[in-house]
């Protein structure tokens, strides 16, 4: 494919950005291809910067969540999957428009996390609410596990979707390819662990969490299988209205997994009213904050 078809498939994508903008875009675009053809001449250009289509869609949303051409990143990342910085660094079209971490944003966005995270955690010590939140605990690792269970090679033959590909009645996808038999058992081991390092933890502090070893890791079993599930059925919705994968449901996308811990450990743990509203008004503002900080950085293809 040739640099100026290239341009004008990106072009295409670019349906939420206003003429003005868009020139800018593609013709800053246009010249950084040219220099970077003249390096890699014997290279396809499809093949080194990915699909041009994707490419573009990518740029739109970009320019959707930043209003400006001013923070959009004008990277591609390699479509072979490994991650050698010093190769991926070659794959930047525009060094002056790209956004690897904006110092003062993320400053900012850090010191409301803290300040956040203090205050709630002050309101968990002052309403001695802890033993309720240490018992959710695994909820947050499985969460953050299955999503991290991606990049540990050994369990890459588990990496099947839940759905197996199936369909339903309306012709889409039951769950998604998000969903894999990897991350759940993953996501399941690690809510387990953790609730044993609480068990152990609480031991040595001479606070009472659970009544045993056993207790603990049947409770991790549970609570883990619980944030897993919700995440999964939340997905199974989205499918059903009309959400593809990646596409954000607010609310739901941030307390699905949270949502679906607690309801599992009903029978077993009360928790109070004042606790859930904190707990769902700590994991929502964080979720989303967190989730902007890792886009900044890079860490995820978008901020939710």
């Amino acid at each position: 494919m040739k640099i100026k078809h290239y341009v004008k498939t990106v072009d295409k994508q670019l349906k939420d950005v206003n003429p003005k903008e868009k020139r800018k875009i593609l013709s800053h675009l246009r010249k950084k291809l040219k220099s970077f053809m003249e390096k890699k001449q014997k290279k396809a250009l499809v093949e080194k910067l990915g699909n041009p289509v994707d490419y573009g869609k990518a740029l739109n949303t970009q320019y959707k969540l930043m209003k400006t051409t001013d923070n959009i990143r004008l990277a591609i990342t390699p479509t072979n999957g490994k991650r050698n910085l010093l190769k991926e660094m070659k794959f930047i079209i525009s060094a002056d428009m790209i956004m690897p971490v904006p110092t003062h944003t993320l400053w900012v966005l850090g010191g409301i996390s803290l300040g956040l995270i203090a205050f709630f955690v002050y309101l968990l010590y002052i309403w001695n609410m802890w033993i309720q939140f240490w018992i959710l605990t695994p909820a947050f690792v499985a969460n953050g596990a299955a999503l991290f269970s991606r990049r540990i090679k050994f369990l890459q033959p588990l990496a099947i979707p839940i759905d197996n590909g199936r369909k339903m009645f309306d012709g889409k996808r039951m769950i998604g390819n998000s969903k894999t038999v990897r991350g759940f058992v993953f996501g399941i081991f690690a809510a387990i662990l953790t609730a044993v390092v609480v068990f152990y933890a609480s031991e040595y502090f001479k606070i009472q969490i659970f009544s045993s070893l056993i207790d603990s890791a049947l409770i991790g079993l549970v609570v883990g299988f619980g944030a897993l599930l919700g995440d999964t059925v939340k997905s199974f919705f989205k499918r059903r209205i009309g959400f593809t994968e990646g596409k954000n449901l607010l609310f739901f996308d941030q307390l699905d997994f949270l949502i679906g811990a607690i309801l599992i450990s009903l029978p077993f743990e009360q928790f109070s009213i004042p606790f859930i509203a904190i707990i769902i008004t700590a994991t929502f503002l964080l979720h989303v904050l967190t989730n902007v900080i890792a886009f900044y950085m890079r860490f995820k293809k978008v901020p939710w």
